[in-house]
């Protein structure tokens, strides 16, 4: 299916509007994109793309948090979350 969209780290179905717009299912709340692309259902996975993806970059080793850019953008996307 063309329209299903998925988070980019649980793997959580989530709904589209025509619009291109991504929604959480519960709730219905606009759900934020990653910082290296693809939604998020949650500051948790958020957090845990960016680690898994720069974990897997050439060289750059076990990633224990976010880089700085990354984490800038998460706290945009997250800023009633603590």
């Amino acid at each position: 299916m063309d329209d299903e969209v998925r988070c980019r780290y649980c793997e959580r179905l989530l709904k589209k509007t025509s619009g291109g717009v991504v929604l959480h299912p519960d709730t219905g709340d606009r759900l934020p994109m990653n910082f290296y692309g693809g939604p998020v259902c949650s500051k948790r996975c958020d957090i845990a793309a960016c680690i898994a993806l720069e974990s897997s970059m050439p060289g750059a080793g076990i990633a224990r948090r976010p880089g700085s850019f990354a984490q800038e953008q998460i706290d945009r996307n997250w800023p009633d979350d603590d």
